[in-house]
């Protein structure tokens, strides 16, 4: 299993980063290469499925996870159930200030034809997560999500 943190500082206040990290039909636009997520319910709660869809290293994928875990503004957990990835994906919330300290942790491995390149998989991955956390930021503090 393989797994890395990432830590940001975003000059906002924790609710309001739980509030964008939480809606799901906005996190296409931080993440590259994510067209969209369908959630099977509303508003998000543990136990409610979530639909990946989007293309990685030129391939297009869809991965169906769901919500384990969600503590408003202090906690949003995923955990894929099918897809060609395994992904565990933990965003726990800190205030430091009036800024808050976003750590996303990632904890996956890759299936199918991603396994072959998983070395490679991985650091793709981290780049594109850590540039999901960096869009992440700059839309919140611009007030744009």
């Amino acid at each position: 299993m393989n797994e890395f943190e990432i830590v940001t500082r975003i000059e906002r206040p924790p609710d309001v980063v739980f509030a964008a990290i939480t809606a799901t039909d906005e996190i296409p636009a931080w993440t590259p290469g994510l067209e969209e997520v369908l959630a099977s319910g509303s508003p998000l709660a543990p136990g409610t499925t979530l639909t990946f869809i989007g293309r990685f290293v030129g391939r297009r994928y869809e991965s169906l996870g769901e919500c384990v875990a969600l503590e408003p503004g202090v906690r949003f957990a995923t955990e894929s159930r099918s897809g060609p990835f395994h992904l565990e994906v933990e965003q726990s919330l800190s205030a430091d200030g009036e800024a808050t300290i976003l750590r996303s942790h990632y904890r996956g491995d890759s299936r199918a034809f991603f396994k072959i390149a998983e070395p490679i998989v991985l650091n793709l991955a981290r780049r594109l997560f850590e540039g999901a956390n960096e869009n992440l930021k700059a839309l919140i503090e611009a007030d744009a999500l």
